[in-house]
């Protein structure tokens, strides 16, 4: 007897169940047809006085990364993630991310595609340690926070619950240095040139690096934590400390992540298949994308040149730590036509495939799979 339960077409299988967000309500769809709706988003509104976004790379089997909230400390009041799981990873078991509270984080809690808290001006969002389980995978992570009110908290002595530690967020490896009247004193400097923390060199007994985290240890007032924008910048600090105290360099850790390609609003996804509006990047989809409308050559004195298809194309180019990476049109981007052949420019009406030869400071390249159509007349 044929199945003819709700999730199965008799003619055609299983039909593909999915929630989305369409036209700013909370779906559920069940093969064409939409069952369940929120209908209260579209009304909700979130006040804010401050707004950041950023992206994020969990190395896989990567732990304890602290998410200070882009800087903002405790003081957030909405905090929005979305995972991107490796297409590898087919395991449907094997894609999510654990978080834990920065007062309690030993007790991990976990989502898959989408994580978003909220608060108020008396109930903000603590920060929270993230860690991704897959041993195998990286998972990239967009974040977006907010805060209700003008108040933030850089650059400050932070007491949590149950951490007595003083914590310095958001730094760089350049906000620490010698004391120029002494240089057995380490100093740590806000963006303003202003000193926050004066430490002995000769007095750190121990120094830990865990991920963008370093602690100081000093032997007669216990634990200082340093916390820093990025990874890189972390140990580039511990690599400077280890060097004033004579205990050798460290190795930095190889940068094996892919340059991200942001895309102008001209470009959308090749298949419609990017779930969120926004802006588009190379890593979104299935890496091949297209110019949203047909572009005249009579427009461009008929000629179309790399330089121009790169300002069409191209809003900006980062890598994994979010560095701005130039780009050269002549070499770095490559013009294929529907024969495959390799053109300098686009003289001619037609079809065309625009590659990309573009790699960071560390040598890792743009996939050579991500492509953008483009149609001239």
């Amino acid at each position: 007897m044929p199945d003819c339960s709700p999730n199965t077409n008799r003619f055609f299988g299983p039909v593909q169940q999915h929630l989305k967000f369409y036209q700013g309500s909370l779906v559920a769809v069940e093969g064409p047809h939409m069952t369940h709706k929120m209908s209260s988003l579209p009304s909700l509104r979130i006040p804010y006085q401050q707004v950041m976004s950023s992206r994020i790379v969990l190395r896989a089997g990567q732990t304890d990364y602290l998410l200070n909230h882009l800087g903002l400390g405790d003081n957030v009041t909405f905090l929005a993630i979305t995972a991107k799981f490796d297409e590898k990873s087919k395991f449907e078991s094997d894609n999510y991310v654990q978080y834990s509270y920065f007062s309690d984080k030993n007790r991990l809690f976990s989502f898959s595609n989408l994580l978003v808290l909220t608060g108020n001006s008396e109930n903000r969002i603590e920060q929270l340690y993230l860690h991704n389980p897959n041993e195998n995978m990286p998972v990239i992570l967009e974040v977006m926070v907010a805060i209700i009110d003008e108040f933030y908290d850089y650059f400050t002595e932070h007491e949590p619950e149950n951490t007595p530690e003083p914590i310095f967020r958001n730094l760089l490896s350049s906000n620490v240095s010698l004391w120029d009247k002494d240089q057995s004193v380490m100093v740590v400097k806000n963006n303003d040139g202003d000193p926050i923390l004066y430490q002995n060199i000769q007095d750190i007994s121990i120094l830990n690096q865990d991920s963008k985290i370093i602690t100081l240890t000093d032997q007669s007032s216990g634990r200082v934590l340093l916390v820093f924008r990025n990874e890189v910048n972390a140990t580039q600090t511990r690599i400077k400390i280890d060097g004033w105290r004579d205990l050798g360099p460290l190795i930095i850790p190889a940068d094996d992540f892919e340059p991200i390609i942001t895309f102008t609003n001209n470009v959308t996804d090749f298949q419609e298949e990017i779930p969120y509006g926004g802006e588009i990047t190379s890593l979104d989809g299935n890496r091949r994308y297209l110019v949203n409308r047909e572009i005249s050559l009579s427009d461009y004195s008929n000629v179309l040149t790399k330089s121009t298809l790169k300002n069409i194309i191209i809003a900006k180019v980062e890598d994994y730590e979010g560095n701005i990476i130039d780009i050269h049109p002549s070499v770095d981007l490559i013009i294929r036509g529907e024969d495959k052949d390799i053109y300098s420019d686009i003289t001619q009406p037609g079809e065309y495939y625009i590659f990309f030869d573009i790699q960071d400071n560390s040598g890792n390249k743009v996939d050579n799979s991500v492509n953008v159509k483009i149609n001239t007349i």
